[in-house]
């Protein structure tokens, strides 16, 4: 018998959300975000200032906060990110997405790169399996209290495929990379590639080297080739109903 979770994940579909959701609250974060007068982000006196309220998209309709959180760059790899991690509390029904206090940019830019985080938090927030992991991974800085349910990890270089090829962050990353290839910009890259014989149509590799995050995990990809299918499911549903552009004959 098929579990639901197999049936609504089955061929890289991604959890659904509701249409236009990510971009409207991406919008609202955008909108109140503090102006860049000093050349660095500065966190306005009320922190609430920084958040806002989802729809009723998280697991059982829930909504969900939704909250910028100012911090510095901890090397020099971030120096260059406006968004640098994110986080989500079940318990507290919160998301947090960090955001460089270095880095100043235009709205549209910062709209870009909240949209991808956002998107794989929000999965989290919807995902009815994501408390059933065996493993709590640690962010490198994370304080980890001695007392936990379960036994924590910190993300290394060792231990971060094992991070990324965890189901619930799998998951996740599906999402994220469904927002990355949908972007105005991407889908307009592709057709022009095709048109222009740069790209085959159906190639799915290419198409998935479009989206950073896929950029990001395939190295370790390549030792879960089951798990990688699911990505390149994902390309062939989003080419077969022709968002990428005309579908392979």
């Amino acid at each position: 018998m098929m579990t639901r979770r197999r049936r609504y994940l089955r061929g890289g579909k991604p959890i659904p959300m509701p249409k236009g959701e990510v971009g409207r609250v991406t919008a609202k974060l955008v909108k109140r975000f503090p102006v860049c007068a000093t050349g660095k982000v500065t966190p306005p006196p009320d922190y609430q200032e920084l958040c806002t309220t989802t729809g009723p998209v998280g697991y059982r309709g829930r909504p969900i906060d939704v909250c910028l959180v100012p911090k510095a760059a901890s090397s020099w790899l971030e120096l260059d990110e406006l968004v640098l991690s994110g986080d989500y509390s079940r318990r507290r029904g919160v998301i947090r997405l960090m955001v460089n206090q270095e880095q100043c940019a235009a709205p549209k830019r910062w709209a870009t790169e909240m949209r991808s985080t956002l998107r794989h938090e929000l999965t989290h927030a919807a995902d009815p399996y994501g408390t059933h992991r065996k493993t709590r991974y640690a962010h490198p800085g994370e304080i980890v209290k001695k007392k936990t349910p379960r036994i924590k990890h910190a993300i290394l270089p060792e231990t971060a495929c094992g991070y990324i090829l965890d189901p619930v962050e799998v998951t996740a990353r599906v999402a994220q990379v469904e927002e990355e290839l949908l972007r105005s910009k991407t889908r307009h890259e592709i057709r022009r590639d095709v048109r222009h014989g740069v790209l085959r149509p159906g190639n799915l590799q290419k198409v998935l080297y479009e989206s950073p995050t896929y950029v990001n995990v395939v190295p370790c990809l390549a030792k879960a080739p089951k798990i990688h299918r699911r990505f390149y499911q994902l390309a062939a549903r989003l080419w077969a109903a022709g968002k990428l552009g005309p579908p392979p004959r």
